[in-house]
């Protein structure tokens, strides 16, 4: 913590360190990313190689608590190896193995604070990955919610309908957004005794589902979503979220909703505050 700074940071580097040991990744090869662009996890076939006796559920576990507590940069990754717990093939294994390795060259990365009182009080950006999964062609979401700036809750979460276009696709993801940043905001009130009722800016980058969201067409299709998610709706209506177009570049949830080359991943991971916190005086 640097006060005159404004900086804090939060790190998990010796839990890190202790994961890898555990499941024998402390040494060998490591990775940029954790996850190759573009890959898709799907269910193991009959006779496909299973997982054999590795401690596939035992590491998921791990991994799951640092991508929840301070490493939003393996969450997609993480959230795609879990989602094969039941009954895990050897591609699962290694592809689990692979975010190890990425760890293991980024042990010493964390979350940097930096205070900016100019930034929203609460913001949240969502995207989705439409229809991505050829084996149910369900969407994948991902959402970033910043408190003043920093990054305070994010999630990457399969969608439980299939969208028949990427505009419901991003109005889903829009909707679970949404309900993310409510907490955040209802803490952020308590804690500084505040009535703020100012609406959350949501960052997305789908022209059509913003219009879609304000236009307020009751159209057959669009009475069905909004009974299905109705909360995003009824927040624009309350004035409670405001809806902003955000170019694809600048959203921060893009990383959670797929998994992105060498060069864009750095460029979020950075952006959402995941770097070394020793240099972050220095940024």
């Amino acid at each position: 913590m640097d006060i005159e700074k404004g900086i804090t940071t939060l790190d998990q580097a010796q839990f890190t360190i202790d994961v890898l040991r555990r499941f024998g990744m402390d040494d060998g090869r490591s990775r940029k990313t954790p996850m190759d662009k573009d890959l898709i996890l799907y269910k193991r076939i009959d006779d496909e190689e299973d997982a054999g006796d590795a401690p596939y559920r035992q590491a998921v576990g791990a991994l799951l608590y640092l991508a929840r507590v301070t490493r939003p940069d393996i969450m997609y990754a993480v959230n795609q190896v879990a989602a094969h717990s039941a009954s895990p093939s050897k591609f699962h294994w290694t592809s689990l193995k692979n975010i190890l390795r990425y760890l293991r060259s980024t042990v010493h990365l964390g979350l940097v604070y930096k205070w900016n009182e100019a930034a929203d009080p609460v913001r949240v950006f969502t995207d989705a990955d439409w229809a991505n999964n050829e084996e149910d062609r369900r969407s994948e979401s991902g959402c970033l919610v910043q408190v003043y700036g920093c990054s305070a809750s994010w999630q990457t979460k399969r969608q439980r309908l299939v969208s028949k276009s990427s505009t419901i696709a991003e109005y889903i993801a829009a909707d679970e957004g949404v309900e993310e940043a409510q907490w955040p905001k209802m803490l952020l009130n308590r804690m500084l005794h505040s009535e703020d009722s100012t609406a959350i800016p949501a960052m997305i980058d789908n022209k059509s589902t913003i219009t879609r969201l304000k236009n307020g067409k009751n159209s057959e299709a669009q009475k069905t979503i909004d009974c299905e998610f109705f909360s995003i709706r009824d927040a624009v209506n309350s004035g409670a979220l405001s809806l902003t177009y955000c170019p694809t570049t600048l959203v921060l949830a893009d990383g959670l909703s797929k998994a992105l080359g060498t060069t864009r991943f750095r460029e979020l991971r950075e952006a959402v505050g995941v770097m070394d916190p020793a240099l972050a005086g220095q940024c």
